[in-house]
Protein backbone atom coordinates (compact mmCIF):
# COMPACT_ATOMS: atom_id res chain seq x y z
CA UNK A 1 0.00 0.00 0.00
CA UNK A 2 1.11 3.72 0.00
CA UNK A 3 2.50 3.51 3.47
CA UNK A 4 5.03 0.57 2.79
CA UNK A 5 5.82 2.17 -0.54
CA UNK A 6 7.99 4.12 1.83
CA UNK A 7 9.64 1.62 3.48
CA UNK A 8 13.70 2.06 2.64
CA UNK A 9 14.93 -1.54 4.02
CA UNK A 10 13.69 -5.49 3.79
CA UNK A 11 14.05 -8.35 6.14
CA UNK A 12 13.77 -8.17 9.78
CA UNK A 13 14.28 -4.28 9.38
CA UNK A 14 11.14 -4.31 6.74
CA UNK A 15 8.88 -6.26 9.63
CA UNK A 16 9.76 -3.71 12.20
CA UNK A 17 9.20 -0.80 9.65
CA UNK A 18 5.48 -2.19 8.92
CA UNK A 19 4.23 -2.69 12.69
CA UNK A 20 5.12 0.79 12.90
CA UNK A 21 3.38 1.97 10.29
CA UNK A 22 0.38 -0.25 10.55
CA UNK A 23 0.11 -0.81 13.97
CA UNK A 24 1.98 1.95 16.13
CA UNK A 25 1.02 4.84 14.16
CA UNK A 26 -2.08 4.05 14.25
CA UNK A 27 -2.72 3.77 17.92
CA UNK A 28 -0.61 7.19 17.98
CA UNK A 29 -2.89 9.03 15.53
CA UNK A 30 -6.14 8.41 17.36
CA UNK A 31 -4.07 9.37 20.73
CA UNK A 32 -3.37 12.85 19.00
CA UNK A 33 -7.03 12.95 17.66
CA UNK A 34 -8.51 12.58 21.36
CA UNK A 35 -5.73 15.13 22.66
CA UNK A 36 -7.46 18.02 20.03
CA UNK A 37 -11.45 16.71 20.49
CA UNK A 38 -10.03 17.00 24.32
CA UNK A 39 -8.60 20.56 24.29
CA UNK A 40 -11.26 21.98 22.13
CA UNK A 41 -13.52 21.20 24.71
CA UNK A 42 -11.77 22.21 27.60
CA UNK A 43 -11.08 25.49 25.45
CA UNK A 44 -7.37 24.89 25.53
CA UNK A 45 -5.78 26.91 22.63
CA UNK A 46 -2.34 25.97 23.57
CA UNK A 47 -0.74 22.28 23.55
CA UNK A 48 3.28 21.71 24.98
CA UNK A 49 4.27 18.51 24.35
CA UNK A 50 6.75 17.19 26.58
CA UNK A 51 10.05 15.82 25.50
CA UNK A 52 10.95 13.15 25.13
CA UNK A 53 8.57 10.83 24.77
CA UNK A 54 5.73 13.76 23.51
CA UNK A 55 8.27 14.30 20.75
CA UNK A 56 6.45 12.15 18.43
CA UNK A 57 2.93 13.32 19.49
CA UNK A 58 4.06 16.84 18.47
CA UNK A 59 5.29 16.03 15.18
CA UNK A 60 2.14 13.96 14.76
CA UNK A 61 -0.05 16.97 15.52
CA UNK A 62 2.21 19.04 13.59
CA UNK A 63 1.58 17.37 10.29
CA UNK A 64 -1.80 17.24 10.82
CA UNK A 65 -2.38 21.08 11.80
CA UNK A 66 -0.39 21.69 8.69
CA UNK A 67 -3.49 19.22 6.67
CA UNK A 68 -5.73 22.03 8.53
CA UNK A 69 -6.79 19.64 11.34
CA UNK A 70 -7.21 22.01 14.06
CA UNK A 71 -5.28 25.50 14.84
CA UNK A 72 -4.16 24.92 18.51
CA UNK A 73 -1.25 26.01 18.80
CA UNK A 74 1.50 23.40 19.56
CA UNK A 75 4.68 23.38 20.93
CA UNK A 76 7.13 20.92 22.02
CA UNK A 77 8.82 22.13 25.72
CA UNK A 78 11.95 20.43 26.65
CA UNK A 79 11.27 18.35 29.86
CA UNK A 80 12.16 15.46 32.31
CA UNK A 81 12.35 14.43 35.80
CA UNK A 82 16.00 15.89 36.24
CA UNK A 83 14.97 18.92 34.67
CA UNK A 84 11.92 20.01 36.10
CA UNK A 85 11.64 18.54 40.18
CA UNK A 86 14.18 20.56 41.50
CA UNK A 87 13.17 23.67 40.53
CA UNK A 88 9.56 22.71 41.47
CA UNK A 89 10.81 21.76 44.89
CA UNK A 90 8.36 22.81 47.55
CA UNK A 91 8.54 20.56 50.52
CA UNK A 92 10.64 17.62 50.95
CA UNK A 93 7.50 15.45 52.04
CA UNK A 94 6.58 16.00 48.10
CA UNK A 95 9.97 15.76 47.05
CA UNK A 96 11.40 12.87 48.79
CA UNK A 97 9.76 10.52 46.19
CA UNK A 98 12.05 11.62 43.06
CA UNK A 99 15.13 12.32 45.25
CA UNK A 100 14.67 9.10 47.02
CA UNK A 101 13.56 7.24 43.63
CA UNK A 102 14.48 3.79 44.55
CA UNK A 103 16.06 2.70 41.60
CA UNK A 104 18.01 -0.63 41.23
CA UNK A 105 20.97 1.04 41.83
CA UNK A 106 20.65 4.59 44.19
CA UNK A 107 24.10 5.56 46.09
CA UNK A 108 24.81 8.73 47.61
CA UNK A 109 26.13 9.89 43.97
CA UNK A 110 23.15 9.38 42.26
CA UNK A 111 21.33 11.35 45.10
CA UNK A 112 23.59 14.34 44.76
CA UNK A 113 23.00 14.08 40.72
CA UNK A 114 19.26 14.67 41.27
CA UNK A 115 19.96 17.15 43.62
CA UNK A 116 22.84 19.11 41.14
CA UNK A 117 24.95 19.24 44.12
CA UNK A 118 28.51 17.42 44.94
CA UNK A 119 28.18 14.23 47.24
CA UNK A 120 30.73 15.37 49.38
CA UNK A 121 28.03 18.34 50.56
CA UNK A 122 25.97 15.75 50.34
CA UNK A 123 27.11 13.48 52.83
CA UNK A 124 28.44 16.17 55.09
CA UNK A 125 24.75 17.60 55.18
CA UNK A 126 23.34 13.87 56.01
CA UNK A 127 26.05 13.78 58.53
CA UNK A 128 27.19 10.40 56.87
CA UNK A 129 30.50 8.86 56.79
CA UNK A 130 32.93 9.02 53.61
CA UNK A 131 34.41 6.07 54.34
CA UNK A 132 32.70 4.25 51.40
CA UNK A 133 32.78 5.25 47.85
CA UNK A 134 29.95 7.05 46.97
CA UNK A 135 29.15 5.38 44.13
CA UNK A 136 28.21 2.84 46.22
CA UNK A 137 24.75 1.03 46.21
CA UNK A 138 22.73 1.87 49.22
CA UNK A 139 21.14 -1.32 50.95
CA UNK A 140 16.93 -1.16 51.65
CA UNK A 141 18.07 -0.65 55.11
CA UNK A 142 20.37 2.37 54.60
CA UNK A 143 17.91 3.74 51.69
CA UNK A 144 15.60 4.03 55.00
CA UNK A 145 18.01 5.50 57.30
CA UNK A 146 18.69 8.00 54.40
CA UNK A 147 14.92 9.00 54.06
CA UNK A 148 14.98 9.76 57.58
CA UNK A 149 18.56 12.36 57.83
CA UNK A 150 17.34 13.94 54.55
CA UNK A 151 14.46 16.09 56.40
CA UNK A 152 17.47 17.02 58.42
CA UNK A 153 18.10 20.84 58.34
CA UNK A 154 21.67 20.88 57.05
CA UNK A 155 19.81 18.60 54.24
CA UNK A 156 16.98 21.29 53.93
CA UNK A 157 19.22 23.89 53.19
CA UNK A 158 21.67 22.06 50.70
CA UNK A 159 18.71 21.16 49.09
CA UNK A 160 16.89 24.28 48.77
CA UNK A 161 20.06 26.15 47.68
CA UNK A 162 20.11 23.96 44.83
CA UNK A 163 17.13 24.12 44.09
CA UNK A 164 17.03 28.38 43.59
CA UNK A 165 19.51 28.21 40.82
CA UNK A 166 17.45 25.65 39.01
CA UNK A 167 14.31 27.37 39.74
CA UNK A 168 15.89 30.78 38.18
CA UNK A 169 16.85 28.77 35.34
CA UNK A 170 13.17 26.70 34.51
CA UNK A 171 11.98 30.41 35.11
CA UNK A 172 13.50 31.85 32.28
CA UNK A 173 12.84 28.80 29.91
CA UNK A 174 8.90 28.65 31.03
CA UNK A 175 8.83 32.96 30.60
CA UNK A 176 10.65 32.27 27.02
CA UNK A 177 8.41 29.63 25.70
CA UNK A 178 5.32 30.97 27.18
CA UNK A 179 4.03 29.33 30.05
CA UNK A 180 4.32 32.75 32.82
CA UNK A 181 2.73 35.34 30.07
CA UNK A 182 1.20 38.55 31.79
CA UNK A 183 -2.06 37.43 30.19
CA UNK A 184 -2.55 33.77 31.60
CA UNK A 185 -4.15 31.76 28.21
CA UNK A 186 -5.57 28.35 28.86
CA UNK A 187 -2.99 25.36 28.08
CA UNK A 188 -2.46 21.77 28.09
CA UNK A 189 0.61 19.76 29.02
CA UNK A 190 0.77 16.26 26.79
CA UNK A 191 2.86 13.44 27.55
CA UNK A 192 2.50 9.59 28.23
CA UNK A 193 1.55 9.53 31.65
CA UNK A 194 1.69 7.60 34.62
CA UNK A 195 1.85 9.37 37.53
CA UNK A 196 1.33 13.19 37.19
CA UNK A 197 4.77 13.92 38.58
CA UNK A 198 6.17 16.48 35.46
CA UNK A 199 2.52 18.15 35.82
CA UNK A 200 2.82 19.09 39.55
CA UNK A 201 6.11 20.24 39.18
CA UNK A 202 5.67 22.45 36.50
CA UNK A 203 2.69 23.73 38.19
CA UNK A 204 4.84 24.27 41.39
CA UNK A 205 7.19 25.95 39.22
CA UNK A 206 3.97 28.42 37.91
CA UNK A 207 3.05 28.87 41.24
CA UNK A 208 6.23 30.09 42.86
CA UNK A 209 6.30 32.42 40.34
CA UNK A 210 2.45 33.53 41.36
CA UNK A 211 1.02 32.39 38.04
CA UNK A 212 -2.61 30.49 38.59
CA UNK A 213 -2.64 26.81 37.68
CA UNK A 214 -6.61 26.56 37.61
CA UNK A 215 -6.93 26.23 33.71
CA UNK A 216 -3.79 24.32 33.30
CA UNK A 217 -4.91 20.76 31.89
CA UNK A 218 -2.92 17.89 31.17
CA UNK A 219 -3.93 14.89 28.67
CA UNK A 220 -2.10 11.55 28.59
CA UNK A 221 -2.30 8.08 27.18
CA UNK A 222 -2.50 6.82 30.78
CA UNK A 223 -2.59 7.45 34.00
CA UNK A 224 -1.54 5.30 37.31
CA UNK A 225 -4.04 4.72 40.28
CA UNK A 226 -1.90 6.35 42.68
CA UNK A 227 -1.30 9.81 40.32
CA UNK A 228 -0.43 12.76 42.50
CA UNK A 229 -3.21 14.78 41.97
CA UNK A 230 -6.68 14.53 44.00
CA UNK A 231 -9.97 16.38 44.29
CA UNK A 232 -10.35 19.25 41.67
CA UNK A 233 -7.30 19.28 40.81
CA UNK A 234 -7.48 15.89 39.34
CA UNK A 235 -10.46 16.66 36.79
CA UNK A 236 -7.70 18.62 35.06
CA UNK A 237 -5.76 15.65 34.37
CA UNK A 238 -7.49 13.67 31.48
CA UNK A 239 -6.98 10.09 29.87
CA UNK A 240 -7.18 8.20 26.56
CA UNK A 241 -6.97 4.95 27.60
CA UNK A 242 -7.02 5.01 31.71
CA UNK A 243 -7.50 7.13 34.90
CA UNK A 244 -8.98 5.47 38.12
CA UNK A 245 -11.89 7.75 37.32
CA UNK A 246 -12.36 6.57 33.53
CA UNK A 247 -11.60 5.39 31.42
CA UNK A 248 -10.75 1.87 32.71
CA UNK A 249 -10.74 -0.38 29.62
CA UNK A 250 -7.34 0.35 28.76
CA UNK A 251 -5.18 -0.30 32.15
CA UNK A 252 -3.68 -2.69 30.80
CA UNK A 253 -1.16 -0.43 28.70
CA UNK A 254 0.00 0.06 32.49
CA UNK A 255 1.55 -3.28 32.65
CA UNK A 256 4.08 -2.12 30.04
CA UNK A 257 5.10 1.00 30.25
CA UNK A 258 8.59 0.80 29.29
CA UNK A 259 7.84 -0.49 25.79
CA UNK A 260 5.19 2.35 25.81
CA UNK A 261 8.30 4.72 26.28
CA UNK A 262 10.34 3.10 23.87
CA UNK A 263 8.12 3.23 20.73
CA UNK A 264 7.44 6.99 22.00
CA UNK A 265 11.10 7.45 22.23
CA UNK A 266 12.83 11.11 20.71
CA UNK A 267 15.76 11.50 18.39
CA UNK A 268 17.22 13.38 20.95
CA UNK A 269 19.00 13.00 24.74
CA UNK A 270 17.73 13.76 27.81
CA UNK A 271 17.39 17.25 29.10
CA UNK A 272 19.46 17.33 32.73
CA UNK A 273 18.71 21.49 33.04
CA UNK A 274 18.51 24.46 31.69
CA UNK A 275 20.76 27.39 30.32
CA UNK A 276 21.04 30.90 29.60
CA UNK A 277 22.78 31.25 26.66
CA UNK A 278 25.07 34.64 25.86
CA UNK A 279 22.67 36.04 23.46
CA UNK A 280 19.90 35.96 26.42
CA UNK A 281 17.66 33.01 25.04
CA UNK A 282 17.09 29.67 27.21
CA UNK A 283 17.45 26.14 26.24
CA UNK A 284 18.23 22.94 27.43
CA UNK A 285 21.15 20.70 28.31
CA UNK A 286 21.12 17.56 27.18
CA UNK A 287 22.71 14.17 28.15
CA UNK A 288 26.29 14.06 26.25
CA UNK A 289 24.90 11.00 24.74
CA UNK A 290 21.33 8.77 24.40
CA UNK A 291 20.74 5.13 24.57
CA UNK A 292 20.06 3.19 21.41
CA UNK A 293 16.35 3.53 20.90
CA UNK A 294 15.80 3.23 17.19
CA UNK A 295 13.97 6.96 17.14
CA UNK A 296 14.55 8.19 13.80
CA UNK A 297 14.21 4.70 12.23
CA UNK A 298 10.45 4.52 14.08
CA UNK A 299 9.24 8.26 13.77
CA UNK A 300 9.83 7.84 9.83
CA UNK A 301 7.70 4.87 9.96
CA UNK A 302 5.23 6.12 11.49
CA UNK A 303 5.15 9.82 10.38
CA UNK A 304 4.81 7.97 6.62
CA UNK A 305 1.48 6.61 7.80
CA UNK A 306 0.74 10.00 9.45
CA UNK A 307 1.14 12.13 6.07
CA UNK A 308 -1.15 9.40 4.00
CA UNK A 309 -3.57 9.57 7.07
CA UNK A 310 -3.77 13.34 6.57
CA UNK A 311 -4.15 13.33 3.16
CA UNK A 312 -7.86 10.95 3.48
CA UNK A 313 -8.69 13.17 6.49
CA UNK A 314 -8.54 16.47 4.50
CA UNK A 315 -10.59 14.33 1.70
CA UNK A 316 -13.01 13.12 4.30
CA UNK A 317 -13.30 16.46 6.29
CA UNK A 318 -13.18 14.16 9.76
CA UNK A 319 -11.41 12.07 11.68
CA UNK A 320 -11.15 8.81 10.39
CA UNK A 321 -11.94 5.68 12.00
CA UNK A 322 -9.09 3.29 12.90
CA UNK A 323 -8.28 -0.34 12.49
CA UNK A 324 -8.21 -2.70 15.86
CA UNK A 325 -4.78 -1.60 16.41
CA UNK A 326 -4.78 -0.89 20.18
CA UNK A 327 -5.71 -4.89 20.57
CA UNK A 328 -2.79 -5.79 17.73
CA UNK A 329 -0.77 -3.63 20.20
CA UNK A 330 -1.96 -5.61 23.38
CA UNK A 331 -1.59 -9.09 21.90
CA UNK A 332 2.20 -8.17 20.95
CA UNK A 333 2.65 -6.66 24.19
CA UNK A 334 1.16 -9.81 26.22
CA UNK A 335 1.91 -12.82 24.22
CA UNK A 336 4.67 -11.82 21.57
CA UNK A 337 6.02 -14.46 18.68
CA UNK A 338 9.63 -14.62 18.78
CA UNK A 339 9.55 -12.75 15.52
CA UNK A 340 8.26 -10.20 17.21
CA UNK A 341 11.01 -9.78 20.29
CA UNK A 342 13.93 -10.37 17.70
CA UNK A 343 12.61 -6.74 16.31
CA UNK A 344 13.92 -5.07 19.47
CA UNK A 345 16.87 -7.00 20.83
CA UNK A 346 19.29 -4.26 20.11
CA UNK A 347 17.06 -1.69 22.27
CA UNK A 348 17.82 -0.58 26.10
CA UNK A 349 16.30 1.28 28.73
CA UNK A 350 17.75 3.12 31.55
CA UNK A 351 15.65 3.81 34.86
CA UNK A 352 17.89 6.67 35.61
CA UNK A 353 17.78 10.09 35.36
CA UNK A 354 21.22 10.29 34.16
CA UNK A 355 20.69 6.82 32.06
CA UNK A 356 24.44 6.28 33.85
CA UNK A 357 23.16 2.38 33.74
CA UNK A 358 20.73 0.40 31.57
CA UNK A 359 19.23 -3.09 30.74
CA UNK A 360 18.29 -4.32 27.57
CA UNK A 361 13.65 -4.74 26.21
CA UNK A 362 14.85 -8.26 25.78
CA UNK A 363 17.33 -10.49 26.72
CA UNK A 364 18.83 -12.92 24.01
CA UNK A 365 19.36 -15.99 26.69
CA UNK A 366 17.76 -16.38 29.82
CA UNK A 367 19.56 -19.01 31.98
CA UNK A 368 17.80 -21.85 32.72
CA UNK A 369 17.96 -21.85 36.17
CA UNK A 370 16.84 -18.30 36.67
CA UNK A 371 13.79 -19.00 34.20
CA UNK A 372 11.68 -19.35 37.65
CA UNK A 373 12.94 -16.48 39.57
CA UNK A 374 10.42 -12.99 39.34
CA UNK A 375 11.33 -10.63 36.11
CA UNK A 376 14.30 -8.77 37.41
CA UNK A 377 15.37 -6.60 34.68
CA UNK A 378 19.08 -7.58 34.13
CA UNK A 379 17.92 -11.23 33.82
CA UNK A 380 14.45 -10.90 32.06
CA UNK A 381 14.89 -7.86 30.68
CA UNK A 382 12.50 -4.98 30.32
CA UNK A 383 10.06 -6.54 28.16
CA UNK A 384 9.97 -10.05 29.90
CA UNK A 385 7.12 -12.06 27.48
CA UNK A 386 9.45 -10.53 24.30
CA UNK A 387 12.27 -12.08 26.38
CA UNK A 388 10.88 -15.02 27.51
CA UNK A 389 9.43 -15.53 23.97
CA UNK A 390 12.54 -15.37 21.86
CA UNK A 391 13.82 -18.39 24.95
CA UNK A 392 10.49 -20.16 24.09
CA UNK A 393 9.81 -20.31 27.85
CA UNK A 394 6.90 -17.49 27.21
CA UNK A 395 4.43 -20.49 28.77
CA UNK A 396 6.39 -20.94 32.01
CA UNK A 397 6.84 -17.07 32.25
CA UNK A 398 3.11 -16.63 31.98
CA UNK A 399 1.79 -19.66 34.31
CA UNK A 400 4.41 -17.70 37.28
CA UNK A 401 2.97 -14.39 36.53
CA UNK A 402 -0.87 -15.85 37.12
CA UNK A 403 0.62 -17.60 40.00
CA UNK A 404 2.23 -14.40 41.29
CA UNK A 405 -1.12 -12.25 41.11
CA UNK A 406 -3.10 -15.17 43.15
CA UNK A 407 -0.71 -14.84 45.64
CA UNK A 408 -0.87 -10.93 45.91
CA UNK A 409 -4.80 -11.66 46.59
CA UNK A 410 -4.83 -13.93 49.00
CA UNK A 411 -1.55 -13.10 51.19
CA UNK A 412 -1.32 -9.52 52.13
CA UNK A 413 1.47 -7.50 51.91
CA UNK A 414 3.54 -6.74 55.08
CA UNK A 415 6.23 -4.49 56.20
CA UNK A 416 8.94 -5.64 58.19
CA UNK A 417 10.56 -2.84 60.40
CA UNK A 418 14.46 -2.99 60.14
CA UNK A 419 17.02 -0.90 61.92
CA UNK A 420 20.42 -0.55 60.08
CA UNK A 421 24.18 0.35 61.00
CA UNK A 422 24.36 3.20 59.02
CA UNK A 423 23.60 5.77 62.18
CA UNK A 424 27.24 4.10 63.78
CA UNK A 425 28.23 5.97 60.63
CA UNK A 426 26.81 9.21 61.50
CA UNK A 427 29.52 12.01 62.29
CA UNK A 428 30.10 13.19 65.69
Amino acid sequence: DAVCAHCPCSGKKAEEWVLYAQVVAPFMVAFVEWIFKSANQDNVKRLYFLARDGQILWKIASRLITAGVTDIDCRYLFASRQALHLPGHIDISQSKNWILENTNHLSVQTIAGRLQTDPIKLSQALGISHSQPFDKNLSTVERNEISFLIEMPSALQLINSSTQQAFNLASGYFRQEGLLSEKPVPFGLVDVGWHGRLQRSIENILKKNGAPCAQVYGYYLALNDHFVFSGVDAKRLKAFMYAPSGPHEGKWILDHVEMIELLHAADHASTMCYTQHENGLYGATFLPSQLKNGADFRHHAILAFVDEYAKLRTQFGRAISMPPCLTTINTILHRPNKRQAELFIEYEHSEHQDEQQSSPYVVKKIPYQYTFIGPAHNIHGRWPEGSHALNKTILIYRLLRTASKIKKKIIPNTKISQTSNLSKKITQ
